[in-house]
């Protein structure tokens, strides 16, 4: 089967597929919190930190057992952010340029000794990403609940996009780092399977099923 691959002008040529762009787990604890991972956070525990000028709500939970492309991951804990900004409550990622992406509700499972094995994204009431783990490469002595020394690789599918024909993936790894510090690369691939013309017609597709003509 052909494959059809968009450029960036074409990203918002249907509204859903932002659901790949944006969904940046770690950049969002380290704006946050400034940091991808706090030993404080255990089950139970919970804080409220302001960004520009918007209380964060973060409260952390087990979640037991998680199944993954990856694998099927135990005791694992549950991040919830939550940060709300009244005027923008609808569709924080279009608002100014797609600066308020850290808006909205971010729910991270954890599993010690992998890192992140889901997150789910959500941008006001208009727009969510949900990523599964599906590839992974970390220190095996490393039983952190984030593992990041240089060579670590989380590779994502954004699974409603996936579910539809994408090849929807997201993966970050950890290029180098010194001192305590390290250097990460986000990057994407995202790829319809299927050729032009076939867009074309999925794109009417799912504009009259939305609209629901």
């Amino acid at each position: 089967m052909d494959k059809y691959s968009f450029g960036f002008r074409q990203l918002r040529s249907r509204f859903e597929e932002n659901r790949i762009f944006g969904a940046m787990p770690l950049r969002y604890l380290q704006l946050l919190f400034g940091c991808v991972w706090d030993d404080k956070w255990t089950s139970g525990y919970s804080e409220v930190v302001e960004f520009r000028g918007v209380p964060i709500h973060l409260t952390v939970s087990e979640s037991g057992t998680v199944k993954t492309k990856a694998g099927v991951f135990e005791d694992c804990l549950k991040l919830t952010i939550t940060s709300e900004k009244d005027d923008l409550r609808e569709n924080y990622y279009f608002e100014d340029h797609l600066s308020n992406t850290w808006c909205g509700i971010k729910e991270y499972w954890f599993a010690r000794g992998v890192g992140i094995v889901k997150f789910y994204s959500t941008w006001g009431k208009s727009l969510c990403a949900s990523l599964e783990l599906s590839e992974y490469n970390v220190s095996a002595a490393d039983e952190s609940y984030i593992p990041v020394c240089i060579g670590s690789r989380w590779v994502y599918e954004e699974r409603g996009l996936t579910d539809e024909g994408y090849i929807a993936r997201s993966e970050i790894e950890v290029l180098c780092g010194m001192n305590g510090k390290y250097l990460a690369a986000d990057s994407y691939e995202f790829i319809y399977r299927g050729t032009e013309t076939e867009y074309e017609a999925f794109k009417t597709s799912s504009a009259t099923k939305n609209s629901g003509i």
